[in-house]
């Protein structure tokens, strides 16, 4: 055991590793100089502080507790701390990349806690100085305080980065701040960035996760889960500064309360996201980007701005807008809703049995249900020219909508095909030969209730197999109902039939005269 007495301390490992299984403990200050790496695995506390001005520590077990914790501290230091397992108990605050220092903190296993009685902070990247906080297993927690990344009030900006991958998990307390950039408006703004592609990041209940400050700040949420509620997830603290969430393959999941958010989430090209809702709901800014979003939680999303998105899949409860959102995948599983007095426009394909209560336009292709399947549409639906409605038909008897054939029940808007809109039929297992096809049919494309309109322009027929030897197509409307016919070839009549008979007879007296 080391006893740290009144005063200032040294342990300077000169280049080499030394390894303590007893434990460090006392009133004085240490500093922690020289390369080389000082291991720690017994139980420790000290009531002043730790400086770590060169080389490393490493914790693999033990309980330590540490007043005041600086990792890389001081001008053209380089330090930093790496725990593996055991306790960290930390009273005052930790500095990771200090007063022009680079630092950084890894944590592999174990679990630490700041504010537990007071107000307690986490400085990445603090007074001109460079930190590199990387949590990929165990467990953090602030429960009163600020977790901050580039904080500076000097001359020289700070800036701070903060990884979150494996099963880490980040807790954001009642009383905690996670702030993303300088907090402080003094000195020059530091910048900072949370990377998280893994574990789990938990904002309790009055806790706050603020995407910028003073200094510009940026979220990529590229895997795990970010786990937040009520009010908690903000865009600026008390500055204007830029501010970025970049949503590229992770899940925010809504806990506690509903969210409300005026962070607007940017969807990473080529990458799936996620948005639970649970049963709480969410309402956040809007959406930029051409990533695909999924939409979970028996409960509503709401988009309170002009957005784009990639793809978007609603695979339970609804969405809802007044402002204009246009995607381009759009997939609704049953029992979903999409409303609103905004405007939705789909640019690729639209499928899915959900339930539509908002103005559509599809410049792409409608294709209703799972092949069949049917939708139920209670505003103006638009298929625009270029776009196309795809319609299957399955089987060699009249069937059931939903069954064998696809089906929107309309009630209240206006269906609309345009001019040089396409109806595709997508045949499957006909047979144009069999007897049903000898026979007029029809089908109803588009059942309505009375109170709505269809309004068809000049359509372009399609079919996905040859039918013109047997008959044809058509489309026709009928107040707000829009069916499909099909007529057969005419079979031969008597007077046909005897003309052809004769018609050998014919050529024989013509022979014979000549």
């Amino acid at each position: 055991d080391i006893n740290v007495a009144a005063g200032n301390s040294t342990i300077d490992t000169n280049g080499l590793d030394a390894t303590l299984s007893g434990s460090l403990s006392g009133e004085g200050a240490l500093r922690k100089t020289g390369l080389g790496t000082l291991h720690l695995s017994g139980d420790n506390s000290l009531t002043t502080s730790l400086h770590i001005e060169g080389g490393g520590v490493s914790q693999t077990a033990g309980a330590s507790s540490i007043n005041y914790l600086a990792v890389g501290t001081g001008s053209g230091n380089t330090g930093s701390y790496t725990m593996a397992g055991g306790t960290l108990d930390v009273n005052q605050g930790i500095q990771v990349g200090d007063f022009g220092g680079s630092g950084t903190f890894n944590q592999t296993g174990g679990s630490i806690t700041l504010g537990q009685s007071i107000p307690n902070y986490l400085n990445i990247g603090n007074q001109g100085g460079s930190g590199v906080f990387n949590l990929s297993g165990g467990s953090f927690e602030i429960a009163n305080g600020f977790l901050n990344l580039g904080r500076s009030t000097q001359a020289t900006a700070g800036t701070g980065e903060l990884n979150i991958s494996g099963t880490a998990e980040l807790t954001i307390g009642d009383l905690a701040d996670l702030i993303i950039g300088d907090r402080d408006g003094a000195g020059a703004d530091g910048a900072g960035t949370v990377n998280q592609t893994g574990g789990t990041v938990r904002v309790q209940g009055n806790g706050e996760l603020w995407v910028g400050a003073h200094g510009a700040g940026t979220y990529n949420l590229d895997g795990g889960r970010l786990e937040i509620g009520g009010a908690a997830l903000k865009k600026n603290y008390q500055s204007t500064a830029g501010s970025t969430f970049n949503l590229g393959g992770g899940t925010i999941a809504v806990t506690g309360s509903a969210l409300t958010t005026d962070v607007r989430l940017k969807l990473t090209d080529g990458t799936t996201s996620t948005i639970d809702t649970a049963s709480f709901g969410a309402t956040v800014d809007g959406f930029s980007g051409t990533g695909h979003l999924s939409k979970t939680g028996n409960s509503n999303l709401a988009i309170a701005t002009d957005s784009t998105l990639g793809d978007l899949s609603v695979g339970e409860g609804t969405v809802t807008t007044s402002a204009a959102v246009t995607v381009n995948d759009l997939h609704m599983e049953v029992n979903t809703t999409f409303s609103g007095s905004g405007f939705l426009q789909v640019q690729g394909t639209f499928t899915g049995s959900g339930a539509i209560a908002i103005d559509t336009r599809i410049t792409g292709t409608l294709a209703v249900g799972n092949s069949p399947g049917t939708m139920t549409v209670s505003s103006d639906m638009t298929i625009a020219t270029g776009g196309a409605f795809e319609f299957d038909l399955t089987g060699n008897a009249a069937g059931t909508a939903g069954t064998t054939f696809d089906q929107i029940t309309l009630s209240l808007g206006t269906f609309t095909m345009e001019d040089g809109s396409a109806f595709a039929i997508l045949f499957d297992d006909v047979d144009f030969a069999a007897s049903f096809w000898g026979m007029d049919q029809s089908w109803l494309v588009v059942d309505g209730d009375g109170t709505g309109d269809i309004s068809l322009g000049d359509v372009i027929l399609a079919g996905s197999q040859n039918h013109s030897p047997y008959g044809s197509f058509g489309l026709g409307a009928d107040g707000d109902d829009m069916t499909l016919f099909w007529t057969p070839v005419p079979e031969p009549g008597p007077a046909v039939l005897l003309i052809a008979a004769l018609a050998p007879l014919a050529a024989q007296r013509r022979r014979r005269n000549g």
